[in-house]
């Protein structure tokens, strides 16, 4: 009886050290519609020295976004493997979703391409929607691709990713900043919408001269650009510091302009219909981690059960 009696309180303490370290055991507390918009958040060590990498679910790819700080070093063009530094990732965190925050959006006009801009204060969040069949979406910001500060989303390995770059000439793949100011709230391909997304949040000023200030009591001029057969190739610079944010992009097969108004009625109305998120799904780390809450709340239950039984059997 002892033998069972410890057995069970084996179990106990089992259940709730993985109540209590979800991350660590590969847990994540996931929202309803999981494929579809659904949300979740998991933890785990951050590419970097020190922080940690923070996952959200939408539409079926996570989001990944570093904290930390790395290395600096300047770097031109596309260096070689081996003069590739670390990146420094980004030193602002999310901001939840602002409800009446102000919010513009603007298209193309067959529709095929839709820009949302909303002003959190310091941060701007931004959602781009393409073509479902696009491998990725990229972002710029200024009147023309040649020179523009670009921030460009894909998916790897079910995670969505956006990595902060600089074009050139406006033909070629832009560069990775090796200073990385974009966090990511979801992406990826939207099953309900029939649209990719890349939704991403930016300081307005960084301090990066690779970067562009962001005057949102202007019209914002915003360039855009994907790629809807070409895949994203990861393994080009798999050994390099940071390779999430180096995916290699060929030269876009579709690419365009729009200018993005918060003081524009029709801009301002068309985005009353747009949600935080892709999908609904929230990306609002409190109901994240209160999904995280309640399965600690029942494993602690489970947990304390089984000391129960375990002590009349005692």
């Amino acid at each position: 009886m002892r033998s069972f009696a410890t057995l069970l309180l084996t179990l106990a303490l089992a259940a709730f050290v993985s109540a209590d370290h979800p991350g660590e055991m590969g847990a994540h507390a996931e929202a309803p519609g999981s494929g579809s918009g659904s949300g979740s958040t998991t933890s785990t060590p951050a590419v970097g020295n020190g922080g940690s990498r923070t996952t959200t679910s939408l539409s079926g790819a996570r989001a990944t976004a570093t904290t930390g700080t790395a290395n600096r070093a300047s770097a031109t063009g596309t260096p070689s493997l081996g003069n590739m530094v670390k990146l420094r990732m980004p030193k602002f965190t999310l901001v939840p979703p602002v409800k009446d925050a102000p919010k513009a959006k603007n298209c193309v006009a067959d529709k095929s391409v839709c820009i949302t801009v909303a002003d959190y204060g310091d941060v701007v969040d931004i959602m781009a929607e393409g073509p479902e069949t696009a491998k990725w979406i990229g972002v710029g910001f200024g009147t023309q691709m040649a020179g523009s500060d670009i921030v460009l989303g894909y998916v790897k390995d079910g995670t969505f990713i956006v990595s902060d770059r600089k074009a050139t000439n406006g033909k070629g793949a832009p560069s990775v900043d090796e200073n990385q100011d974009a966090l990511p709230v979801g992406g990826g391909k939207n099953a309900t919408t029939k649209k990719w997304v890349s939704h991403f949040q930016r300081p307005k000023k960084t301090g990066d001269a690779n970067d562009v200030d962001i005057d949102l009591n202007q019209p914002l001029n915003l360039v855009w650009a994907y790629h809807d057969s070409v895949a994203v190739d990861f393994a080009a610079n798999a050994a390099a510091p940071n390779p999430e944010f180096r995916g290699k992009v060929v030269q876009h097969s579709q690419r365009g302009k729009l200018i993005v108004d918060l003081k524009n009625k029709e801009q301002t109305d068309m985005a009353k219909s747009v949600t935080n998120s892709v999908n609904g799904a929230t990306a609002d780390p409190a109901k994240a981690a209160a999904g995280v809450g309640a399965a600690i709340h029942v494993a602690t239950t489970l947990a304390a059960a089984l000391v129960a039984v375990a002590g009349l059997v005692l």
